[in-house]
């Protein structure tokens, strides 16, 4: 079998070439467990400021009722409007 000319030989400049790496270094080693934990924290931060805001809007909601139902409260009754006040004017 004739070895082929070297026009008959394509240039394989231009094609891509598969690499594989043997070795990871001591930081690439680590990186596994520290992408679990920074998703694992963000989903806890999520948690943690959902509870939070609930918490403080709970907190408001119910102050704002208390405040309304001290202001209003005795309004309704009879002895609370002026009106023998007016007539005896």
């Amino acid at each position: 079998m004739p070895l082929p000319t070297e026009s008959q030989i394509e240039p394989q400049w231009d094609k891509f070439k598969q690499t594989t790496v043997e070795s990871q270094s001591a930081s690439e080693k680590n990186k596994d467990f520290v992408e679990r934990s920074s998703v694992a924290l963000k989903i806890i931060t999520v948690f943690i400021v959902f509870s939070v805001i609930l918490l403080a809007a709970t907190v408001a909601k119910g102050a704002l009722f208390f405040i309304v139902a001290q202001t209003w409260t005795g309004r309704w009754e009879k002895s609370s409007f002026p009106t023998k006040q007016l007539s005896t004017l």
